[in-house]
């Protein structure tokens, strides 16, 4: 039940025991759906190496409209009024304004910042390419 559940369901925690099954059965559908297309290894790997990665979601959000301000340094983080942020204004006083603003916690004041998931970073050696 444990191989199942978080190797081929990919669960990160033991709750998925307490929901019902369909969710995830559907889980490891999708995972063996993934195995059947992408020929042996259910997971993408860039043909190019990693850094393939963050150049595809930055042509992917440059065809939503998405804008990208790497380096910059900003006076102030933009609220509406519940407090969320919606854009920022930079160093020569620019605004810009956005649906969602991401960016490093450090960019952020103490009461702005919101802790909404974790960073997990895995190297793997592997004999073959998958």
């Amino acid at each position: 039940q444990d191989f199942v559940g978080h190797a081929m369901a990919l669960q990160t925690e033991d709750s998925y025991k307490a929901q019902p099954a369909v969710n995830t059965i559907k889980e490891i559908r999708l995972y063996a759906e993934s195995l059947q297309a992408f020929g042996g290894c259910p997971f993408l790997y860039p043909e190019y190496g990693l850094s393939a990665l963050p150049e595809s979601f930055s042509r992917y959000a440059a065809l939503a409209g998405g804008v990208f301000m790497l380096r910059c340094k900003f006076q102030e983080v933009l609220s509406d009024d519940k407090g969320v942020a919606v854009g920022i204004v930079d160093e020569d006083g620019c605004a810009a304004t956005a649906k969602a603003v991401i960016g490093d916690p450090t960019y952020f004041p103490e009461d702005k910042r919101k802790a909404n998931g974790e960073i997990i970073r895995t190297i793997c050696i592997l004999a073959q390419k998958p």
